[in-house]
């Protein structure tokens, strides 16, 4: 993307291709640029848009103060982006409030009625219905309207990765500084904790090292937070391009809904995942999101 296909990005109807476009630019904003940049923000509505334009401000070297510059003021409407945002929130609890039970009771009349039920591709079908629709319903979650508050970052990721451990009955090691208070909303990062652990946990035992821990670091900088997760499994295939898809898996039993969660919450965000694939083996996963701008 040039700084001309970012600055027509932001008359954008849609929030994403605003956020790609103001991302770029605070990475390559010039002060020629403050006057656009200025535009963009007094009519932005969107938060994660806004913080990115005021950190586009400061890379063409231009001091702004929260709320320094005037901005759109809403009364009972809500911007258009969240409004959609709350819609399909809303709309998938309905469709997954409605589903569970019907397949509950599916479950219930198979378990009567379908000879030796367990080992039936009844059963698994049933099964792999009620992970769709629970993943779902993760997916509805990390596409909300973000809800900021201050949290302690360090606690958030031990219990997460702690309890996927326990589960998985798998080994993991912190490296991050404790306490670190973040302000984010920490529903969806815990949503995006436990994916990234589950994977490294799975590929770490697929490559059959279940005898080296998965290593968790974090910590943030001046403009953002981050934390990396590990592992010593089975490394990322040759051509991972399509991870983030919905439905691209590696694994049989699997829907392929787990880094297409993680790569959606990174938009809601405003942050970004990066995959790589290790020299000696195995993957990290990093993942890292702006602070917010009055933070700074």
């Amino acid at each position: 993307m040039t700084r001309e296909e970012a600055f027509d990005a932001l008359n954008s109807s849609s929030m994403h291709e605003r956020l790609k476009g103001a991302r770029h630019l605070r990475h390559t904003a010039q002060r020629d640029d403050f006057p656009k940049l200025t535009a963009a923000l007094s009519v932005e509505s969107v938060v994660w848009v806004r913080r990115a334009l005021e950190q586009a401000l400061e890379t063409a070297g231009v001091k702004t103060a929260p709320n320094a510059i005037s901005s759109r003021i809403w009364d009972d409407v809500e911007p258009e982006d969240e409004a959609y945002a709350r819609a399909v929130e809303d709309t998938t609890r309905r469709l997954v409030h409605e589903l569970q039970p019907i397949v509950g009771i599916l479950r219930l009349h198979a378990t009567l009625e379908v000879p030796d039920f367990g080992n039936s591709r009844t059963y698994s079908a049933l099964f792999r219905l009620a992970d769709t629709i629970e993943a779902v319903s993760v997916l509805a979650k990390v596409a909300r309207v973000p809800q900021a508050r201050e949290f302690d970052l360090a606690d958030l990721i031990r219990s997460v990765s702690e309890s996927e451990a326990f589960s998985a009955q798998a080994a993991v090691e912190f490296a991050g500084i404790a306490p670190l208070m973040a302000v984010s909303d920490p529903t969806i990062l815990s949503i995006v904790i436990a994916n990234g652990i589950r994977n490294a946990i799975e590929a770490t035992l697929a490559g059959g090292r279940s005898h080296l821990p998965v290593v968790v670091n974090w910590g943030s900088t001046p403009k953002e937070y981050w934390f990396s997760i590990i592992d010593h499994g089975v490394g990322l295939p040759l051509s991972a391009g399509r991870v983030y898809e919905i439905g691209t898996t590696t694994k049989s039993e699997h829907l392929g809904m787990g880094l297409a969660i993680c790569y959606r919450a990174a938009r809601t965000l405003g942050g970004e995942i990066v995959l790589n694939r290790r020299e000696e083996v195995g993957a990290a996963f990093h993942f890292r999101w702006p602070r917010p701008f009055t933070e700074r």
